[in-house]
């Protein structure tokens, strides 16, 4: 069973998982497997223990299954639902009714097609993020180079905290 109340926590907690659901919902095709590189290379994360971490998480939720590479083939996400039906579920774009699971599942041509590097969508070397500060607020929209450095995220993350801001304000 799929835990949608868990999928959306997960994209309002994670900024990984919203960015990778982000480019998940602007997909036309289904693909029935997406490998840890390809996820990776989606959302920009170089840390590849997080990206495990989360396909753990999502298989947890009921969205697939969580496979260890072995013999030369990658660590992968194999799908059992529709990734576009749960990125849009996972970010609130449709109000889905989970009990009504046959428009989730997987058509059996699309179980076998495998993610392709052609549908991230890079531009220019730039990979697009969105980053949702807070429930009510439109997403902040930015780009950044697929080969972010860590130095580059350092610098980014300085200048984060650089910014002004209301010191008596109460925390959300």
């Amino acid at each position: 069973m799929i835990n949608k109340e868990g999928l959306v926590d997960l994209v309002e907690s994670d900024s990984v998982a919203l960015t990778l659901f982000t480019r998940l919902s602007k997909r036309k095709r289904n693909a029935g497997v997406t490998t840890v590189p390809q996820v990776m290379k989606l959302t920009g994360q170089t840390r590849r223990e997080w990206v495990i971490l989360l396909l753990k998480q999502m298989d947890a939720l009921g969205l697939g299954k969580f496979v260890v590479g072995r013999g030369g083939y990658e660590s992968r996400f194999e799908w059992s639902v529709k990734m576009t039906m749960a990125a849009a579920a996972a970010l609130k774009l449709e109000d889905f009714d989970v009990a009504d699971l046959s428009d989730w599942d997987l058509e059996p041509e699309e179980a076998d097609i495998t993610f392709s590097d052609e549908d991230v969508d890079v531009e220019d070397g730039h990979l697009r993020h969105s980053f949702h500060l807070r429930k009510g607020l439109t997403p902040i929209v930015f780009e950044l180079p697929s080969d972010l450095s860590p130095a580059e995220a350092a610098r980014l993350a300085r200048f984060v905290r650089s910014l002004p801001y209301d010191a008596e304000a109460e925390p959300i």
